[in-house]
């Protein structure tokens, strides 16, 4: 392929994942190209077909990180190869106290993090508010549980807590893109671990 073909054919693959409408794109291959813009636009066809037909969902979806998550984000990406699917919704918002992410293993095929309310918990009934995991899928257990179907025509496993003197945590897990993750919440309902599964479902995930 000449240079100038494949130059405009990288540009707009380039340009595509940068989230640039169609539009902007023409404009900007024929300011790169100029007057040999024309004989390649068989190429920009492909690349905005390639969008349009090809492209991951995930190449048209923000990143949006949850605040609780952000001060654990460099020892995550720096430890585990697991794409980090971290919720934007963790179904504590508007109750005026604060969340903390506290990371409990983190390896190259997995990481865990414990949600608490203060910095330094070790896990006591008191301070605990729940946990989300990641880890490769193959090879692990049948995960049991009440079905639950969620976004993107995945489906789930509840697992409700169970409460003596305290409660533990409910759960839910799914398997995406060849890895396993799991939410829990402690003594939540289904309904509310759904909100915070979807939303890191739909959330685009941080690429180590």
């Amino acid at each position: 392929m000449p240079k100038l073909q494949l130059f405009v054919m990288s540009l707009g693959v380039c340009l595509i994942l940068h989230g640039y409408d169609d539009s902007v794109m023409l404009k900007k291959i024929n300011g790169f190209a100029g007057s040999n813009a024309a004989p390649h636009s068989i190429l920009l066809c492909s690349c905005i077909s390639w969008r349009q037909h090809c492209a991951s969902p995930f190449t048209q979806t923000t990143i949006k990180i949850n605040p609780v998550f952000v001060p654990i984000l460099p020892l995550l990406r720096q430890r585990t190869h697991v794409p980090l699917r971290l919720p934007t919704y963790l179904a504590a918002e508007g109750e005026g106290r604060q969340l903390y992410a506290i990371v409990e293993q983190v390896t190259f095929s997995r990481y865990e993090i414990q949600l608490a309310f203060t910095k330094d918990c070790t896990g006591g009934n008191a301070c605990r508010y729940g946990m989300i995991s990641g880890h490769v899928a193959k090879g692990a257990r049948r995960v049991k549980g009440k079905v639950v179907r969620l976004d993107r025509g995945i489906v789930g496993r509840f697992v409700d807590a169970v409460c003596g003197a305290v409660c533990s945590d409910s759960t839910l897990t799914w398997d995406q893109d060849g890895y396993r993750y799991t939410v829990g919440i402690k003594a939540a309902d289904m309904g509310t671990l759904m909100k915070v599964a979807n939303s890191a479902i739909n959330n685009k995930p941080v690429v180590p």
